[in-house]
């Protein structure tokens, strides 16, 4: 994932500014890159790259003001408040000049025939808004903001392919006019149009781990637990796969480990293994198991259990005072996501009736007690 309204990661030679300003200075060089792509093959893993458009893209945008619907356009990098990010503009040709050059760049530095366009999230207010596109979508019929997207993302498909590679898209690009070979990557609804039957399917559905759901949780779903509008079977899908995320808004490279293990051994086997024995004795000693494969990544040095105890005791001069936080830390894990978009707009008109509240960002520094609990107490499971 290395675009999106908070930076562009990578470095670009045919169009520089993406990397100079869209970056921060902060990006992989190519050479890096090719660095990474070796080192994971070595390991069997394979590296798909994802440029997502026409949405979360305000550091394109920022670098190249003529790619943007909005007027004016995004002026800094980061996102908008209120709502998701204005998209690109999907109707000016050159846009599609710019896509095709870009494409061809990056289709010969990653090797794997896989290249994930985005998709997801688009906001088209700045489309609405827009006479030139308002007026392109009334001379086309299109109703939707959805519409003008499938225009793009059909033309966006075509240039990936004719560079090589077969296009990966989120679930919103899903619409009659997309290419049968088109994948189609699920992540949200659950519920799907029946259109859905043409193409190969990966799944992030339930696998999100920056949500913070218990190994139980997540062991629970089943990779085809997802459904057609229409009532048909999701036995004749062409599923390729799945895959865990992991969005890193709140991970740093000392949160990453605990933030990702032990809870993906668990998805993991999930994955692989037959649903009668996942919805039975998988699922029966999953904890057991999950504790034995954590001793071992432990033993190889991995800090997932290690470094909320070492943040805890770095917290308060008094080393019992830090101790006893340290202590009090192991029985507590974070809300998982759903709870808390479901109470947060309780809270927020209940809280502050009772306590004085703070502004908290929603992005931190990774320096707060809920950013440094291990997402699953083990103290807890034993209770």
């Amino acid at each position: 994932h290395l675009t999106d309204d908070q930076g562009f990661r990578l470095e670009c030679e045919t169009w520089p500014k993406l990397h100079e300003i869209g970056s921060a200075g902060a990006y992989f060089t190519k050479a890096e890159m090719r660095g990474l792509i070796d080192a994971a093959a070595e390991r069997g893993i394979r590296i798909v790259p994802e440029f997502g458009l026409p949405g979360h893209s305000i550091a394109w945008q920022v670098a190249y003001p003529e790619l943007a619907a909005a007027n004016p356009p995004p002026s800094r990098v980061g996102e908008l408040e209120g709502y998701f990010s204005p998209g690109i503009d999907p109707v000016e040709d050159g846009t599609y000049t710019f896509i095709d050059r870009f494409v061809e760049e990056m289709a010969a530095l990653f090797p794997d025939p896989y290249f994930h366009i985005g998709g997801d999230e688009v906001n088209g207010r700045a489309w609405h808004e827009n006479p030139d596109i308002a007026a392109f979508m009334a001379e086309k019929g299109f109703k939707r903001s959805a519409d003008l997207q499938a225009h793009f993302t059909t033309r966006f498909a075509k240039i990936v392919a004719a560079h090589g590679k077969v296009a990966v898209g989120w679930e919103e690009i899903l619409h009659g006019n997309i290419a049968d070979e088109v994948i189609i990557h699920l992540w949200d609804k659950g519920t799907y149009a029946p259109e859905l039957a043409r193409h190969p399917v990966l799944t992030s559905w339930n696998y999100y781990l920056d949500h913070q759901q218990p190994s139980d949780w997540l062991y629970g779903k089943d990779p085809l637990d997802f459904k057609l509008k229409d009532g048909s079977s999701n036995a004749p899908l062409n599923v390729l796969g799945a895959e865990v995320t992991n969005w890193s808004e709140t991970i740093n490279g000392e949160t990453l480990d605990m933030r990702t293990w032990p809870r993906t051994f668990a998805i993991a086997e999930r994955l692989w293994s037959q649903r009668d024995f996942a919805d039975g004795e998988g699922h029966d000693d999953l904890r057991a198991r999950m504790q034995a494969r954590s001793l071992d990544l432990e033993a190889a040095g991995l800090m997932h259990r290690a470094r909320s105890a070492e943040f805890f005791a770095d917290q308060f001069e008094d080393e019992a005072v830090s101790a006893l936080v340290a202590e009090f830390a192991e029985l507590l894990q974070p809300a998982a996501y759903p709870f808390f978009r479901r109470r947060r707009a309780i809270l927020e008109r209940t809280l502050p009736k009772l306590f004085p509240l703070r502004h908290e960002d929603r992005y931190s520094n990774v320096d707060r007690l809920v950013d440094n609990l291990i997402p699953e107490s083990e103290i807890a499971w034993a209770f």
